[in-house]
C-alpha cells in the first residue's frame, strides 16, 4: 500500500469514527438513550478496529462528561445563546470542542473534519458558522479557556467555579458539597485521618471507571479466573473486595465465566455493600435460613449474597418490580439456582404481608438518583434534576419501611444507594429510626472492616464511599437491626 493509499484509508477511518460518535451523541441527546448501552452495541456492529473503537469511546464519553465545559466554551464564542442552535449543530460543536481541547488533535484537522461532517449531515448552510466558531476555540488551550471561564465567576461562588471547572451541574456540586462537609465533620473528630476533597471527587467523576470483575465465592477460584484472561489483557487484584479483579484490554463479555455466570461485572463499592451485609455477625446469634434481596435487579449483589448463602446452607429470595430486570437476575444467578429459591416480580413496597418477620438478612438496594455512578453514565448528570431526588425519597422510605416488617428480630437489614446525597441516605435512615423504636443502627463501619480492614472511612456509623479516595462508585451502606 502506497503512502497515498494509507492516507486515504486513514481519512476514511477518521470520517467513520466521527460519524459514529456523532450518531451516538445525537441519539443520546434527542432520544434520551443510555450511552453505556447504546455505544457498545453500535461498536459491536461496526467494522472499526480495536484502536478506532477505543478512540470513539473516548470521544463519545468524554464529550458527554465535559458537555457543560464545552458548552461554556462554545457560548463564549457566540453572539447568540446555545438554545438557538439546532441540535445537530450543537452536537458537532461539542464533539469538535472536546477533541480540540482534550484529545490533542491538530487545530486545522478539527475545523476541517467537523465542517466536512456538517456538510455530510446536510448542514452545509451552517458549515461556515461552525468553522468560524471552531477557529476561535482552537486559538486557546483547555487551561486557557478554563481560566477565562472561571475568572468570570466571583471568587466567593466556589461551587459555581467548581461546576464550570469540572463540568457538573451546579445543583449536583451543591449536593456533593453537603455530603462531603457532613463526612468531614465526622473525620475531623479523628486523628491522622485525611479529609475528603470535593475537587478531587469531581475530578475523579470525569475519569473512565475501571472494569471490575466479581468472582462468585465458592463457584470460581482466582486460579480459574487467571486461566480465562488472555495474555494481551491485564488483570489486577481489587483494592478492597476479596473477590474483585480489575481488567484491561479485553471485553468482559468474551470471558467464559461471564457467559456461564461464575463471574460478574460489579464495581467494588457494590461488592462491598453485599459483603458487608453477608459478613456482619448478627446482634443476637441465631440459626439463619432465609435472606431477601428486596430490589434485586439486575442481580449482581444478589449473586454475591447467594454465593455466600450457598456456602452456609441458607436460601435467598430475590424480588424485582420489573419483569425485564427480573430476567437479568435469573441470568446473573444461573449458577446458584439451588440457593435462589424464588424470584418474585412485585412492587417491593407491597411485599406479601404473610412473610412478616421471615428473613434473617435483607438487602434494600433502593432506586435512587444514581449520582454516585456518573463515571459510568456520563450523560446522566445533564438529564437528572433536583426534583428527581425529591420524588425518589418517598419511594426509598416506603421500601425501607416494608423491609423492616419483613425482618426477623435480631436480624440485619442493609439500606444501600448508589448516591451520596444526604436526602437519599442519612436522612432516610434517621427518619425510619426515629419512627420505629425497635429499629437501631448497627455499626456498619465495623462490619465493613471485617471485609477490608484498611479501607479509609470514619471509625463508626454508616459508610459512604466516594470516587476519591476509594476509587469506587459512591455507595452508601447503612446496616439496621430490629429488637425483639
Amino acid at each position: 500500500m502506497t503512502k497515498h493509499d494509507q492516507k486515504v484509508v486513514s481519512q476514511q477511518h477518521s470520517v467513520q469514527t466521527r460519524d459514529i460518535a456523532f450518531a451516538v451523541c445525537l441519539k443520546v441527546q434527542k432520544d434520551h438513550a443510555f450511552s453505556n448501552l447504546l455505544l457498545p452495541a453500535v461498536l459491536e456492529k461496526s467494522s472499526c478496529t480495536a484502536h478506532e473503537k477505543a478512540y470513539i469511546t473516548d470521544l463519545v464519553y468524554g464529550t458527554l462528561r465535559w458537555q457543560g465545559f464545552c458548552d461554556a466554551v462554545i457560548a463564549a464564542n457566540m453572539k447568540r445563546s446555545l438554545s438557538q442552535l439546532d441540535t445537530p449543530v450543537l452536537i458537532i460543536l461539542r464533539l469538535a470542542t472536546y477533541q480540540a481541547l482534550f484529545m490533542a488533535t491538530p487545530d486545522y484537522a478539527v475545523a476541517s473534519t467537523y465542517v466536512l461532517l456538517a456538510k455530510k449531515q446536510g448542514l452545509s448552510r451552517q458549515a461556515k458558522f461552525i468553522n468560524a466558531i471552531l477557529r476561535k476555540i482552537v486559538m486557546r488551550s483547555r487551561q486557557e479557556w478554563e481560566s477565562i471561564l472561571v475568572s468570570r465567576i466571583p471568587k466567593d461562588h466556589s461551587n459555581e467555579r467548581l461546576a464550570v471547572r469540572y463540568s457538573h451541574p451546579l445543583w449536583i456540586v451543591n449536593k456533593l458539597s453537603e455530603s462531603v462537609n457532613y463526612i468531614n465533620q465526622r473525620l475531623q473528630q479523628e486523628k491522622n485521618t485525611p479529609l475528603l476533597s470535593l475537587p478531587d471527587i469531581l475530578a475523579m467523576d470525569n475519569q473512565p471507571p475501571t472494569v471490575s470483575l466479581a468472582l462468585r465465592p465458592g463457584i470460581l477460584s482466582e486460579k480459574d479466573l487467571h486461566q480465562q484472561i488472555p495474555h494481551r489483557a491485564k488483570i489486577q487484584k481489587g483494592e478492597w473486595s476479596p473477590y474483585a479483579y480489575h481488567v484491561k484490554g479485553i471485553s468482559p463479555n468474551l470471558l467464559p465465566g461471564i457467559t456461564n455466570g461464575s463471574i460478574g461485572v460489579e464495581d467494588e463499592g457494590s461488592q462491598l455493600a453485599a459483603l458487608t451485609l453477608a459478613c456482619a455477625p448478627l446482634p443476637v446469634p441465631m440459626h439463619e435460613d432465609r435472606w431477601l434481596d428486596l430490589c434485586a435487579g439486575p442481580g449482581g449483589k444478589t449473586a454475591i449474597l447467594a454465593s455466600i448463602a450457598r456456602q452456609r446452607g441458607i436460601t435467598v429470595t430475590a424480588n424485582e418490580i420489573s419483569a425485564h430486570r427480573a430476567d437479568l437476575v435469573r441470568q446473573n444467578i444461573r449458577q446458584l439456582r439451588e440457593t435462589i429459591t424464588q424470584i418474585t416480580v412485585r412492587d417491593g413496597r407491597d411485599y406479601s404481608p404473610e412473610k412478616d418477620g421471615l428473613f434473617d438478612r435483607i438487602l434494600v438496594d433502593a432506586p435512587c438518583s444514581g449520582l454516585g455512578v456518573l463515571r459510568r453514565r456520563p450523560e446522566a448528570r445533564w438529564t437528572k434534576t433536583e426534583e428527581d431526588v425529591h420524588e425518589l425519597t418517598l419511594l426509598q422510605q416506603q421500601l425501607l419501611e416494608t423491609a423492616i416488617t419483613l425482618l426477623k428480630p435480631g436480624g440485619l437489614l442493609a439500606y444501600v444507594t448508589c448516591s451520596p446525597v444526604l436526602e437519599e441516605t442519612v436522612t432516610i435512615v434517621d427518619s425510619v429510626c426515629h419512627r420505629h423504636q425497635q429499629i437501631e443502627r448497627y455499626d456498619t463501619v465495623q462490619a465493613l472492616h471485617r471485609v477490608c480492614p484498611h479501607i479509609p472511612v470514619a471509625s463508626h456509623g454508616d459508610v459512604q464511599l466516594f470516587t476519591e479516595p476509594h476509587h469506587t462508585d459512591m455507595m452508601f451502606i447503612s446496616l439496621l437491626t430490629r429488637h425483639a
